[in-house]
Protein backbone atom coordinates (compact mmCIF):
# COMPACT_ATOMS: atom_id res chain seq x y z
CA UNK A 1 0.00 0.00 0.00
CA UNK A 2 1.26 3.21 -0.58
CA UNK A 3 -0.06 6.81 -1.52
CA UNK A 4 -0.45 7.58 -4.64
CA UNK A 5 -2.20 11.20 -4.90
CA UNK A 6 -3.46 14.16 -2.44
CA UNK A 7 -6.33 15.93 -3.92
CA UNK A 8 -7.00 19.46 -1.92
CA UNK A 9 -10.01 22.28 -2.75
CA UNK A 10 -10.43 24.87 -0.59
CA UNK A 11 -8.27 23.73 2.66
CA UNK A 12 -5.99 25.77 4.25
CA UNK A 13 -3.48 27.96 1.82
CA UNK A 14 -5.09 25.46 -1.01
CA UNK A 15 -8.02 27.90 -2.42
CA UNK A 16 -8.04 26.25 -6.06
CA UNK A 17 -8.51 22.46 -6.94
CA UNK A 18 -4.36 20.68 -6.14
CA UNK A 19 -3.04 17.44 -7.08
CA UNK A 20 0.20 16.32 -5.78
CA UNK A 21 1.09 13.11 -7.32
CA UNK A 22 3.53 10.71 -5.65
CA UNK A 23 5.52 8.08 -7.27
CA UNK A 24 6.97 5.17 -5.35
CA UNK A 25 9.90 5.81 -4.01
CA UNK A 26 10.66 8.88 -2.09
CA UNK A 27 8.99 12.47 -2.87
CA UNK A 28 10.02 16.08 -1.41
CA UNK A 29 8.25 19.16 -1.24
CA UNK A 30 10.71 22.02 -0.81
CA UNK A 31 10.39 26.00 -0.39
CA UNK A 32 10.34 28.70 1.37
CA UNK A 33 9.02 29.11 4.79
CA UNK A 34 5.06 30.77 4.84
CA UNK A 35 5.12 28.57 1.44
CA UNK A 36 2.60 25.97 2.60
CA UNK A 37 4.28 22.87 3.32
CA UNK A 38 3.23 22.15 6.55
CA UNK A 39 -0.41 22.10 4.76
CA UNK A 40 0.50 19.11 2.71
CA UNK A 41 0.58 16.99 5.90
CA UNK A 42 -2.19 18.64 8.01
CA UNK A 43 -4.25 17.32 4.76
CA UNK A 44 -3.44 13.91 4.97
CA UNK A 45 -3.82 14.10 9.09
CA UNK A 46 -6.95 15.82 8.74
CA UNK A 47 -8.96 13.59 5.61
CA UNK A 48 -7.62 10.67 8.04
CA UNK A 49 -9.99 11.82 10.90
CA UNK A 50 -8.18 14.15 12.50
CA UNK A 51 -10.65 15.93 15.02
CA UNK A 52 -8.34 18.54 16.97
CA UNK A 53 -7.85 21.83 15.80
CA UNK A 54 -4.85 22.34 17.86
CA UNK A 55 -2.80 18.97 16.01
CA UNK A 56 -3.95 21.23 12.76
CA UNK A 57 -2.31 24.51 14.10
CA UNK A 58 -5.66 25.98 14.14
CA UNK A 59 -7.90 27.40 16.81
CA UNK A 60 -11.42 25.79 15.82
CA UNK A 61 -12.13 23.38 13.23
CA UNK A 62 -13.50 25.70 10.70
CA UNK A 63 -10.29 27.46 10.19
CA UNK A 64 -8.61 25.01 7.84
CA UNK A 65 -11.28 26.40 5.34
CA UNK A 66 -9.54 29.20 3.29
CA UNK A 67 -10.37 32.05 4.65
CA UNK A 68 -9.74 34.70 1.68
CA UNK A 69 -7.27 37.57 1.14
CA UNK A 70 -7.80 41.12 -0.21
CA UNK A 71 -8.63 40.09 -4.19
CA UNK A 72 -10.26 36.34 -3.25
CA UNK A 73 -13.26 35.93 -1.50
CA UNK A 74 -13.33 32.63 1.34
CA UNK A 75 -13.85 29.22 -0.07
CA UNK A 76 -17.18 27.85 1.06
CA UNK A 77 -15.93 24.65 2.58
CA UNK A 78 -12.89 22.93 2.76
CA UNK A 79 -11.95 19.10 0.57
CA UNK A 80 -9.36 16.81 0.76
CA UNK A 81 -9.15 13.60 -1.02
CA UNK A 82 -6.52 11.10 -0.19
CA UNK A 83 -5.61 7.98 -3.07
CA UNK A 84 -3.92 4.89 -2.24
CA UNK A 85 -3.30 1.70 -4.10
CA UNK A 86 -4.16 -1.19 -2.37
CA UNK A 87 -3.34 -3.99 -4.65
CA UNK A 88 -1.18 -5.70 -2.01
CA UNK A 89 -4.45 -5.73 0.10
CA UNK A 90 -2.55 -4.55 3.32
CA UNK A 91 -6.40 -2.83 4.24
CA UNK A 92 -9.46 -4.93 4.86
CA UNK A 93 -11.00 -2.97 2.31
CA UNK A 94 -11.66 -4.88 -1.14
CA UNK A 95 -10.79 -2.64 -3.51
CA UNK A 96 -7.09 -1.84 -5.38
CA UNK A 97 -7.56 1.83 -5.07
CA UNK A 98 -8.95 3.52 -2.59
CA UNK A 99 -10.21 6.85 -3.05
CA UNK A 100 -10.87 8.78 0.84
CA UNK A 101 -12.63 12.17 1.14
CA UNK A 102 -13.38 14.72 3.99
CA UNK A 103 -15.62 17.30 3.68
CA UNK A 104 -16.26 20.09 5.48
CA UNK A 105 -18.59 23.35 5.51
CA UNK A 106 -18.61 26.78 7.19
CA UNK A 107 -21.74 25.60 8.95
CA UNK A 108 -19.56 23.33 10.50
CA UNK A 109 -21.07 19.93 9.14
CA UNK A 110 -18.79 17.29 7.57
CA UNK A 111 -19.33 14.26 5.42
CA UNK A 112 -17.01 11.50 4.83
CA UNK A 113 -16.83 9.46 1.20
CA UNK A 114 -14.69 5.88 0.40
CA UNK A 115 -14.82 5.26 -3.39
CA UNK A 116 -17.42 8.45 -3.80
CA UNK A 117 -20.02 6.50 -1.13
CA UNK A 118 -20.76 8.65 1.94
CA UNK A 119 -19.44 6.44 4.80
CA UNK A 120 -19.12 7.75 8.67
CA UNK A 121 -15.65 8.70 10.36
CA UNK A 122 -15.76 5.25 12.31
CA UNK A 123 -15.38 3.38 9.12
CA UNK A 124 -12.49 5.25 7.47
CA UNK A 125 -10.61 4.56 10.72
CA UNK A 126 -11.50 0.86 10.25
CA UNK A 127 -10.12 0.47 7.09
CA UNK A 128 -6.56 1.84 8.35
CA UNK A 129 -6.42 -0.40 11.15
CA UNK A 130 -2.85 -2.33 11.50
CA UNK A 131 -1.65 -0.33 8.50
CA UNK A 132 0.35 2.31 10.41
CA UNK A 133 -2.28 4.91 8.66
CA UNK A 134 -4.31 6.64 10.64
CA UNK A 135 -4.23 10.02 12.68
CA UNK A 136 -2.77 7.52 15.83
CA UNK A 137 -0.44 5.86 13.37
CA UNK A 138 3.02 6.11 12.92
CA UNK A 139 3.26 7.12 8.91
CA UNK A 140 2.65 11.02 9.55
CA UNK A 141 5.84 12.37 11.79
CA UNK A 142 6.24 15.64 12.00
CA UNK A 143 8.64 18.13 13.65
CA UNK A 144 9.75 17.31 17.14
CA UNK A 145 7.64 13.98 16.81
CA UNK A 146 10.33 11.60 17.28
CA UNK A 147 11.54 13.35 20.42
CA UNK A 148 8.14 13.25 21.27
CA UNK A 149 7.74 9.40 21.06
CA UNK A 150 11.17 8.82 22.98
CA UNK A 151 10.46 11.63 25.80
CA UNK A 152 6.75 9.47 26.29
CA UNK A 153 6.50 6.93 28.77
CA UNK A 154 6.36 3.67 28.21
CA UNK A 155 2.16 2.99 28.66
CA UNK A 156 2.16 6.41 25.94
CA UNK A 157 4.86 4.27 23.61
CA UNK A 158 3.18 1.55 23.68
CA UNK A 159 0.42 2.59 21.22
CA UNK A 160 3.06 2.95 18.60
CA UNK A 161 4.55 -0.12 18.65
CA UNK A 162 1.02 -1.89 18.62
CA UNK A 163 0.06 -0.28 15.74
CA UNK A 164 3.43 -1.06 13.78
CA UNK A 165 3.15 -4.66 15.28
CA UNK A 166 -0.62 -4.74 13.65
CA UNK A 167 -2.51 -5.63 17.22
CA UNK A 168 -4.12 -2.33 17.08
CA UNK A 169 -6.67 -3.46 15.53
CA UNK A 170 -7.68 -6.28 18.07
CA UNK A 171 -7.08 -3.94 20.85
CA UNK A 172 -9.78 -1.48 19.37
CA UNK A 173 -12.22 -4.41 18.59
CA UNK A 174 -11.97 -5.36 22.29
CA UNK A 175 -12.14 -1.85 23.61
CA UNK A 176 -15.74 -1.93 21.23
CA UNK A 177 -16.66 -5.22 22.43
CA UNK A 178 -15.93 -4.69 25.61
CA UNK A 179 -18.31 -1.41 25.59
CA UNK A 180 -21.22 -2.87 23.98
CA UNK A 181 -21.34 -5.30 27.03
CA UNK A 182 -21.74 -3.04 29.30
CA UNK A 183 -24.15 -1.67 27.04
CA UNK A 184 -26.04 -4.88 27.12
CA UNK A 185 -25.66 -5.52 30.74
CA UNK A 186 -27.11 -2.19 31.36
CA UNK A 187 -30.31 -2.85 29.07
CA UNK A 188 -30.19 -6.36 30.44
CA UNK A 189 -30.59 -4.44 34.38
CA UNK A 190 -33.06 -1.79 32.99
CA UNK A 191 -35.44 -4.60 31.09
CA UNK A 192 -34.94 -6.94 34.67
CA UNK A 193 -36.17 -3.61 36.50
CA UNK A 194 -38.94 -3.22 34.05
CA UNK A 195 -40.15 -6.96 34.21
CA UNK A 196 -40.14 -6.70 37.61
CA UNK A 197 -42.23 -3.59 37.56
CA UNK A 198 -44.53 -5.03 34.71
CA UNK A 199 -45.44 -8.44 36.63
CA UNK A 200 -46.38 -6.69 39.50
CA UNK A 201 -49.19 -4.99 37.42
CA UNK A 202 -49.81 -7.71 35.45
CA UNK A 203 -53.09 -8.61 37.65
CA UNK A 204 -54.53 -5.08 37.57
CA UNK A 205 -53.76 -5.25 34.08
CA UNK A 206 -55.47 -8.04 33.14
CA UNK A 207 -58.87 -7.34 35.38
CA UNK A 208 -58.76 -4.23 33.07
CA UNK A 209 -57.80 -6.20 30.03
CA UNK A 210 -61.47 -8.01 31.30
CA UNK A 211 -62.63 -5.19 31.75
CA UNK A 212 -62.57 -3.54 28.50
CA UNK A 213 -63.66 -6.51 26.63
CA UNK A 214 -67.16 -6.41 28.20
CA UNK A 215 -67.36 -2.89 27.54
CA UNK A 216 -65.76 -3.22 23.75
CA UNK A 217 -68.70 -6.04 23.43
CA UNK A 218 -71.51 -4.46 24.88
CA UNK A 219 -70.35 -1.43 23.30
CA UNK A 220 -70.41 -3.40 19.80
CA UNK A 221 -73.92 -4.42 20.62
CA UNK A 222 -75.25 -1.31 21.33
CA UNK A 223 -73.75 0.21 18.28
CA UNK A 224 -75.72 -2.15 16.15
CA UNK A 225 -78.95 -2.15 17.65
CA UNK A 226 -78.93 1.90 17.28
CA UNK A 227 -77.73 1.24 13.75
CA UNK A 228 -80.53 -1.16 13.29
CA UNK A 229 -83.16 1.30 15.04
CA UNK A 230 -81.90 4.52 13.45
CA UNK A 231 -81.92 1.97 10.23
CA UNK A 232 -86.04 1.22 10.96
CA UNK A 233 -86.37 4.97 11.50
CA UNK A 234 -85.57 6.39 7.87
CA UNK A 235 -87.28 2.86 6.32
CA UNK A 236 -90.49 3.89 8.00
CA UNK A 237 -89.39 8.18 7.30
CA UNK A 238 -88.65 7.04 3.53
CA UNK A 239 -91.99 5.73 3.65
CA UNK A 240 -93.74 8.66 4.96
CA UNK A 241 -92.12 11.02 2.64
CA UNK A 242 -93.25 9.09 -0.28
CA UNK A 243 -96.86 9.23 0.79
CA UNK A 244 -96.26 13.08 1.53
CA UNK A 245 -94.95 13.56 -2.00
CA UNK A 246 -97.55 11.82 -3.76
CA UNK A 247 -100.69 13.74 -1.35
CA UNK A 248 -98.64 16.69 -2.18
CA UNK A 249 -98.33 15.87 -6.08
CA UNK A 250 -102.38 15.66 -6.25
CA UNK A 251 -102.55 18.32 -4.36
CA UNK A 252 -101.09 20.43 -6.61
CA UNK A 253 -102.99 18.86 -9.75
CA UNK A 254 -105.79 19.91 -8.04
CA UNK A 255 -104.19 23.45 -7.37
CA UNK A 256 -103.23 23.55 -10.88
CA UNK A 257 -106.72 22.65 -11.99
CA UNK A 258 -108.60 25.18 -9.60
CA UNK A 259 -106.20 28.14 -10.69
CA UNK A 260 -107.04 27.00 -14.55
CA UNK A 261 -110.69 27.33 -13.47
CA UNK A 262 -110.09 30.46 -12.09
CA UNK A 263 -108.86 31.76 -15.39
CA UNK A 264 -111.72 30.63 -17.64
CA UNK A 265 -113.69 31.74 -14.81
CA UNK A 266 -112.13 35.30 -14.96
CA UNK A 267 -112.27 35.20 -18.74
CA UNK A 268 -115.93 34.21 -19.14
CA UNK A 269 -117.04 37.22 -16.30
CA UNK A 270 -115.12 39.61 -18.96
CA UNK A 271 -116.49 38.32 -21.89
CA UNK A 272 -119.76 38.61 -20.07
CA UNK A 273 -119.22 42.29 -19.40
CA UNK A 274 -118.43 43.70 -22.58
CA UNK A 275 -121.74 41.52 -23.83
CA UNK A 276 -123.67 43.63 -21.35
CA UNK A 277 -121.94 46.61 -22.34
CA UNK A 278 -122.73 45.79 -25.87
CA UNK A 279 -126.09 45.30 -24.52
CA UNK A 280 -126.92 48.41 -22.51
CA UNK A 281 -125.61 50.69 -25.30
CA UNK A 282 -128.12 49.14 -27.39
CA UNK A 283 -130.68 49.30 -24.69
CA UNK A 284 -129.87 53.37 -24.85
CA UNK A 285 -129.83 53.78 -28.30
CA UNK A 286 -133.48 51.79 -28.79
CA UNK A 287 -134.06 53.99 -25.71
CA UNK A 288 -133.50 57.40 -27.34
CA UNK A 289 -135.21 55.62 -30.70
CA UNK A 290 -138.30 55.17 -28.52
CA UNK A 291 -138.24 58.98 -26.95
CA UNK A 292 -138.18 59.66 -31.02
CA UNK A 293 -141.09 57.80 -31.71
CA UNK A 294 -143.20 59.10 -28.62
CA UNK A 295 -142.48 62.47 -29.48
CA UNK A 296 -143.67 62.14 -33.20
CA UNK A 297 -146.78 60.43 -31.90
CA UNK A 298 -147.48 63.35 -29.31
CA UNK A 299 -146.75 65.65 -32.46
CA UNK A 300 -149.33 63.74 -34.68
CA UNK A 301 -151.56 62.92 -31.83
CA UNK A 302 -151.59 66.79 -30.99
CA UNK A 303 -152.23 67.79 -34.71
CA UNK A 304 -155.22 64.92 -34.84
CA UNK A 305 -156.78 66.58 -31.93
CA UNK A 306 -156.37 70.03 -33.58
CA UNK A 307 -157.95 68.72 -36.83
CA UNK A 308 -160.89 66.73 -34.83
CA UNK A 309 -161.14 70.16 -33.16
CA UNK A 310 -161.48 71.64 -36.92
CA UNK A 311 -163.58 69.52 -37.93
CA UNK A 312 -166.23 70.09 -34.86
CA UNK A 313 -165.97 73.64 -35.67
CA UNK A 314 -166.34 73.73 -39.44
CA UNK A 315 -169.33 71.08 -38.90
CA UNK A 316 -171.74 73.85 -39.28
CA UNK A 317 -170.02 74.94 -42.66
CA UNK A 318 -169.81 71.79 -44.30
CA UNK A 319 -170.89 72.91 -47.59
CA UNK A 320 -167.85 75.67 -47.79
CA UNK A 321 -165.56 73.29 -46.66
CA UNK A 322 -165.99 69.94 -48.61
CA UNK A 323 -163.41 70.28 -50.42
CA UNK A 324 -161.41 70.92 -46.76
CA UNK A 325 -162.75 68.03 -45.07
CA UNK A 326 -161.82 65.96 -47.90
CA UNK A 327 -158.45 67.03 -48.09
CA UNK A 328 -158.74 66.52 -44.38
CA UNK A 329 -159.92 63.56 -44.86
CA UNK A 330 -157.44 62.06 -46.67
CA UNK A 331 -154.96 63.43 -44.65
CA UNK A 332 -156.62 61.96 -41.33
CA UNK A 333 -156.08 58.30 -43.40
CA UNK A 334 -152.81 59.13 -43.95
CA UNK A 335 -152.19 60.44 -40.74
CA UNK A 336 -154.17 57.12 -39.45
CA UNK A 337 -151.77 55.20 -41.23
CA UNK A 338 -148.95 56.86 -39.91
CA UNK A 339 -150.45 56.63 -36.98
CA UNK A 340 -150.74 52.38 -36.70
CA UNK A 341 -146.92 52.60 -38.29
CA UNK A 342 -145.82 54.23 -35.36
CA UNK A 343 -148.16 52.48 -33.07
CA UNK A 344 -146.62 48.95 -34.42
CA UNK A 345 -143.15 50.52 -34.14
CA UNK A 346 -143.83 51.04 -30.65
CA UNK A 347 -145.20 48.13 -29.92
CA UNK A 348 -141.93 46.56 -31.59
CA UNK A 349 -139.88 49.07 -29.64
CA UNK A 350 -141.75 47.53 -26.47
CA UNK A 351 -141.01 44.12 -27.25
CA UNK A 352 -137.67 44.88 -28.05
CA UNK A 353 -137.06 46.29 -24.97
CA UNK A 354 -138.85 44.16 -23.26
CA UNK A 355 -136.63 40.81 -24.82
CA UNK A 356 -133.53 43.79 -23.80
CA UNK A 357 -134.53 44.14 -20.39
CA UNK A 358 -134.51 40.05 -20.06
CA UNK A 359 -132.01 39.31 -20.96
CA UNK A 360 -130.19 42.03 -18.97
CA UNK A 361 -131.74 39.91 -16.03
CA UNK A 362 -130.72 36.62 -17.29
CA UNK A 363 -127.04 38.40 -17.69
CA UNK A 364 -127.28 39.72 -14.42
CA UNK A 365 -128.47 36.25 -12.63
CA UNK A 366 -125.82 34.63 -15.02
CA UNK A 367 -123.41 37.57 -13.90
CA UNK A 368 -124.29 36.49 -10.31
CA UNK A 369 -123.46 32.76 -10.70
CA UNK A 370 -120.42 33.89 -12.41
CA UNK A 371 -119.31 35.79 -9.22
CA UNK A 372 -120.83 33.28 -6.82
CA UNK A 373 -118.38 30.15 -8.74
CA UNK A 374 -115.85 32.87 -8.64
CA UNK A 375 -115.84 33.66 -5.27
CA UNK A 376 -116.24 29.43 -4.27
CA UNK A 377 -113.35 29.38 -6.22
CA UNK A 378 -111.03 31.25 -5.16
CA UNK A 379 -112.38 29.74 -1.05
CA UNK A 380 -110.82 26.52 -2.69
CA UNK A 381 -107.92 28.13 -3.94
CA UNK A 382 -107.61 29.77 -0.32
CA UNK A 383 -108.56 26.38 1.27
CA UNK A 384 -105.71 24.70 -1.43
CA UNK A 385 -103.24 27.34 -0.46
CA UNK A 386 -103.58 26.33 2.93
CA UNK A 387 -103.45 22.47 2.85
CA UNK A 388 -99.92 23.47 0.11
CA UNK A 389 -98.60 25.06 3.01
CA UNK A 390 -99.80 22.43 5.83
CA UNK A 391 -98.12 20.10 3.32
CA UNK A 392 -95.08 21.52 3.24
CA UNK A 393 -94.45 22.30 6.80
CA UNK A 394 -95.14 18.68 7.25
CA UNK A 395 -92.77 17.98 4.42
CA UNK A 396 -90.13 20.36 6.13
CA UNK A 397 -90.11 18.32 9.26
CA UNK A 398 -90.04 14.98 7.38
CA UNK A 399 -86.59 16.23 5.94
CA UNK A 400 -85.31 17.90 8.92
CA UNK A 401 -86.02 14.62 10.49
CA UNK A 402 -84.37 12.47 8.29
CA UNK A 403 -81.25 14.69 8.03
CA UNK A 404 -80.99 14.45 12.24
CA UNK A 405 -81.75 10.63 11.46
CA UNK A 406 -78.46 10.82 8.47
CA UNK A 407 -75.98 12.68 11.04
CA UNK A 408 -76.87 10.68 13.54
CA UNK A 409 -76.04 7.90 11.60
CA UNK A 410 -73.17 8.71 10.30
CA UNK A 411 -72.08 9.61 13.63
CA UNK A 412 -72.97 6.43 14.58
CA UNK A 413 -70.84 4.62 11.56
CA UNK A 414 -67.69 6.55 12.86
CA UNK A 415 -67.92 5.16 16.17
CA UNK A 416 -68.50 1.82 14.69
CA UNK A 417 -65.34 2.29 12.90
CA UNK A 418 -63.42 3.80 15.83
CA UNK A 419 -64.02 0.65 17.83
CA UNK A 420 -63.88 -1.86 14.66
CA UNK A 421 -60.08 0.03 14.90
CA UNK A 422 -59.47 -0.59 18.19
Amino acid sequence: MFLKSLTMHGFKSFPDKTVISFNRGITAIVGPNGSGKSNISDAVRWVLGEMSPKSLRGSKMEDVIFNGTSKRKQAGYAEVTMTLDNTDRRSSFDADEIDVCRRLYRSGESEYYINNKQVRLKDIVDIFLNTGIGREGYSVIGQGKIADVISRKNDERRGIFEEAAGISRLRYQKKEAVSKLEKVGDNLSRIGDILGEVESRLPSLKRQSEKAEKYTELKTERTELEVSSFAQRIATIDKEKEKVGENLSLEEKSLADAEKALEESDKKIDENYLETGREKALEGRLRNEREELLSKLSAVTSELSILENDTEHFDTTKAEVNASIADSKAKISQLDADREALLKALEDTKSELEKNARRTTDNANETQTVRNNIFSLREEVKKAEAEREAIAERRAENDLILKEGESYNAIRRERLETVKSQ
